[in-house]
């Protein structure tokens, strides 16, 4: 919990929300839902405008590294080569004290 208080305040809407139509006349819980239901797409679309913005600023710091594909496999193909004649030293190693032994 980074911030405990906005935590209290909102149980304490929250509760005030769910207590409401116990102590309000009906009207008052038909406005409630009307505010609700126009207020729950507006938070979305602050909050999706609030993220892309936090992401287009982010996207400064960013390094991008662009490599080709034929590029990107040569060099993978010349890392699994050398990991094979690794594994083949190995193996004759082995197999050569296997023997002697």
């Amino acid at each position: 919990m980074n911030y405990p208080v906005k935590y209290i305040i909102a149980a304490a809407v929250g509760a005030a929300l769910i207590g409401a139509p116990y102590y309000f006349p009906k009207e008052s819980l038909e406005v409630l839902f009307s505010v609700w239901f126009m207020l729950i797409p507006v938070a979305f679309i602050v909050f999706l405008i609030y993220g892309i913005i936090v992401y287009l600023r982010g996207m400064k710091h960013r390094i991008t590294v662009s490599i080709k594909p034929a590029e990107a496999i040569r060099a993978f193909a010349g890392r699994e080569a050398g990991i094979r004649s690794v594994k083949r030293s190995l193996y004759e190693e082995l197999s050569n004290g296997i023997k002697k032994g």
